[in-house]
């Protein structure tokens, strides 16, 4: 029986109902004690350590134990025969838990860059329009559907924010901005972790280009656009196989590594991803 943390990506795992529940009631600091004590070497205990270390990381959204998580989950993977009949839900929770460390970001971050509350306005910034109110109004709708889609797992939010987002595309013109364009793919792309239709990855990887393209060289957001776009081409070609994603996706989060100052708190996590 699979095992839930109240989030639909628990469901991957299949860990015994008991101790899910044990491990759930723990404080995270005695979760990190457990985690410490595995020392995972057949299917079962790599399958434990990993989904100790992603529930200390959801509960706590500490990238130290996701990263723990993900580089234990590459090494089950890599040590499954190709035809084992497990394999392939083994490389979905190693991807489940990449696109996690964008969310761990995507919920941290206010990548749209609007306050609707805030009239404050530099002389150098253009008038909004009543078009570019709702469009920025709709977009910050949309992210906090997604938010509360993180937190809650409720999958009608996520499409929610979809449809919202894909409205402000169609109805926003000259307001659309880059951030927008990435939040589109970054829902699309949690999408395709929850339902597994590679038309939504398709998606992410083409609206987060067109994102990719449109940012300037001084958008404050650039290393995470690039980055955004780097972790879906690399998911895709997991998927896939497909080596021309797999170059492309070293080419653009290669570009983000050099953009990040080396005392940046997200350079580690950057170089982390060009090295997987």
């Amino acid at each position: 029986m699979a095992a839930s943390h109240h989030m639909a990506d628990m469901e991957l795992f299949n860990v015994e109902a008991d101790m899910a529940s044990f491990l759930n009631d723990l404080s995270n600091e005695d979760l990190d004690s457990f985690a410490e004590l595995q020392d995972p070497t057949n299917d079962d205990q790599f399958e434990l350590y990993v989904y100790t270390c992603f529930l200390v990381s959801k509960k706590s959204g500490s990238m130290g134990h996701l990263e723990q998580a993900i580089q234990q989950a590459e090494r089950w993977v890599a040590v499954t025969p190709t035809d084992h009949s497990d394999r392939t839900r083994r490389s979905h929770i190693h991807e489940m838990m990449l696109a996690w460390g964008y969310q761990i970001r995507f919920a941290s971050e206010d990548i749209v860059a609007t306050n609707l509350g805030d009239d404050r306005r530099t002389d150098q910034e253009p008038v909004v329009n009543e078009t570019g109110i709702q469009t920025r109004h709709l977009s910050s709708q949309a992210v906090r559907l997604a938010k509360s889609y993180e937190q809650i797992g409720h999958l009608e939010d996520l499409k929610e924010a979809i449809k919202i987002m894909e409205q402000v595309l169609e109805l926003g013109g000259a307001y659309i901005e880059p951030d927008m364009l990435s939040n589109l793919g970054a829902m699309l792309g949690l999408q395709f972790i929850r339902i597994g239709s590679i038309d939504d990855l398709n998606r992410a990887v083409d609206v987060t280009s067109t994102a990719v393209d449109a940012t300037s060289q001084d958008h404050p957001n650039r290393v995470t656009i690039f980055n955004n776009l780097g972790i879906w081409l690399d998911t895709r070609f997991r998927r896939t196989g497909s080596i021309d994603d797999l170059n492309r996706a070293v080419d653009i989060t290669s570009i983000a590594v050099d953009a990040t100052p080396q005392d940046h708190s997200d350079r580690a996590s950057l170089l982390n991803n060009l090295g997987t």
